[in-house]
């Protein structure tokens, strides 16, 4: 059992902003936020969409919905909120 404590702090120690380390169930998927250009993604992500990563970099996020039923327009919306709450710093 561990006895440490359990607080926010044990957050702020996980190296999760690292790009290239990501959960064995997980997908990623970095984009420019002004042009919603592909600029990296994890290598499983075929898995998810069927197009091999090297297909992916630098193509637009449509390329990430064509064989799907969610509107690329409604996926920029999403990412747009980062965008009007000034999260993103471009």
């Amino acid at each position: 059992m561990n006895s440490l404590p359990v607080d926010l702090t044990n957050c702020e120690r996980e190296p999760i902003h690292i790009l290239g380390h990501i959960q064995s169930y997980g997908y990623l998927v970095a984009i420019q936020p002004d042009t919603y250009t592909i600029v990296h993604v994890s290598a499983n992500i075929a898995e998810l969409v069927g197009i091999p990563p090297p297909e992916l970099l630098g193509q637009s996020i449509k390329a990430l919905v064509a064989d799907t039923d969610l509107p690329v327009t409604t996926l920029i919306e999403l990412l747009n909120v980062g965008s009007r709450n000034d999260s993103w710093i471009p």
